[in-house]
């Protein structure tokens, strides 16, 4: 009986700890607490919860100090969620894949994001990262397929951003690129000298990106899922492309790897269907993951320069072909502005034996479009667009980064007076000739007025490129100030 007796008083003593001990959890719809002494965390939420949410900053006079791993997972439902200035912290994958959340307050208090724990928020626009945040795990804005810019508080000390870039203060690591920005072509800051982990995985609109001499290191699944990238420079000071780098860069049909790179990690171009020609400007990497270039396409070869080390016929399952200088773009061409009726040129300047040019326009080829410049004359409208060449030899290939053609259709003109003869009454003898200088096509008025505020329309012309003289009536009008205007 004594044995049974201290078995009953402990088991008491054990209950009595459970509901009036230091920890509690307890469910208030649709949160779940946990009650930490004098501290509350948010655990779970209903899985049903919908539209607006405001977490509160005390439960039962406790101060709610964090936000649980899990906490919100999979809230679907969930539009927006205000934080209180109470939290301290964010857990690991706290609001992972609630993908109707639109809007989310992080509160200056707190100062630790753990890793995921935006990730899969879908509808997630914008993140702005107050001054107190000094901790952020890894990819906790990863696939956020509407995130167009993060933010960061011009204070903090641990991060910033650059044109809606998340990095790290120095701005020599760059960790979040927004997965919905609409770029095309991006190139990575000279500051940057690391390429975070997933920092552009799965950017889909993302076609060609520079990555300049200043990065060494692209880490593990960097690229990943970019499937509209069909450029990509790697900069001569890059020493390691790590595991599944430029995995699944479906539209990826060349790279160039410079001669600074010595370890490729395991299945780094894996999934790159698309991909025909890799070349190594150097020798073979002293380290090569197994499966390096599985999946990539069936005609694929690597090139590489005679007299390079390191390489035997097959590297990788791919067939290794000693050649001539494969292409390589130099100087790349630059964005444009020019007025309708211009012209313009793209030129690229690229290094290699026996190149050949096919520019495009929009991802199609130009007709006739064959040589290292392209020249439009009488710039249309109809010209706007994403140009772009790719530069051939029987060694490989390659394309060069987008430039983009903007053409400003409000036209320039250019006026001179002709004659003007006057008889003693003031009043102008017949007509005004005056010389204009414009895109043909182009309609002005001419108009008059007696007080600079009423004007009245006299005429109007088409300017034509053969004629550029014309008379204006004005032999009805006394005292008369005159004036061109631009219809279109």
């Amino acid at each position: 009986m004594p044995q049974l007796k201290n078995l009953l008083i402990s088991t008491f003593a054990a209950a009595v700890l459970l509901l009036f001990g230091g920890v509690n959890e307890v469910n208030a719809d649709p949160l779940t607490y946990k009650v930490e002494g004098e501290t509350v965390a948010v655990i779970s939420c209903d899985k049903n919860a919908s539209g607006e949410l405001v977490i509160p900053s005390t439960y039962d006079g406790k101060q709610v100090t964090s936000i649980r791993e899990n906490a919100f997972k999979r809230c679907s439902s969930l539009t927006s969620v205000t934080i209180p200035d109470s939290v301290t912290s964010i857990g690991l994958k706290a609001f992972y894949s609630c993908s109707s959340l639109t809007s989310v307050t992080i509160p200056d208090s707190v100062t630790s994001i753990g890793s995921y724990a935006f990730t899969g928020c879908s509808g997630l626009v914008n993140v702005t990262i107050p001054d107190s945040v000094t901790s952020i795990g890894e990819a906790a804005f990863l696939r956020c397929s509407s995130l167009t810019n993060i933010e960061v508080a011009e204070v903090n000390s641990e991060y910033t951003s650059q044109d809606g870039v998340l990095l790290d203060k120095n701005k020599t690591i760059l960790i979040q690129y927004p997965e919905g920005k609409q770029s095309g072509h991006y190139s990575i800051p000279d500051s940057v000298t690391s390429i975070g982990l997933k920092a552009f995985d799965d950017c889909s609109s993302l076609t060609s990106v520079t990555i300049p001499d200043s990065v060494t290191s692209i880490a593990y699944y960097a690229f990943r899922g970019c499937s509209s990238l069909t450029s990509v420079t790697i900069g001569d000071s890059v020493t390691s492309i790590w595991g599944y780098a430029f995995e699944n860069c479906g539209s990826l049909k060349s790279v160039t790897i410079p001669n600074s790179v010595t370890s490729i990690g395991d299945r780094a171009f894996q999934g790159c269907s698309s991909l025909t020609s890799i070349t190594f400007e150097g020798n073979a990497p002293f380290s090569l993951g197994p499966d390096v270039f599985v999946g990539i396409s069936e005609n694929a070869k690597i090139y590489v320069n005679s007299g390079a080390t390191g390489f035997h016929e097959i590297l990788g399952g791919i067939p290794v072909v000693v050649s001539g200088t494969p292409p390589k773009i130099t100087i790349q061409s630059k964005h444009q502005e020019v007025k309708k009726g211009d012209a313009v040129t793209f030129k690229v300047t690229a290094a290699g034996d026996s190149l050949t040019y096919q520019w495009k326009k929009n991802g199609q080829s130009i007709p006739n479009a064959t040589a290292a410049g392209l020249r439009i004359v009488g710039v249309k409208k109809s010209d706007e667009g994403e140009y772009s060449v790719v530069v051939k030899n029987e060694y490989g290939e390659t394309t060069s980064n987008t430039f983009r053609l903007t053409v400003i259709t409000t036209p320039h003109l250019q006026i001179g007076f002709g004659e003007i003869n006057l008889i003693n009454d003031g009043f102008l003898k017949g007509y005004l000739a005056m010389e204009i200088k414009g895109p043909a096509g182009t309609i002005v008025a001419f108009e008059g007025s007696e007080n600079l505020n009423q004007w009245k329309e006299l005429v109007t012309v088409t300017l034509k490129e053969e004629d550029n003289v014309y008379k204006f009536p004005t032999k009805s009008y006394k005292n008369l100030f005159y004036r061109l205007k631009l219809i279109e």
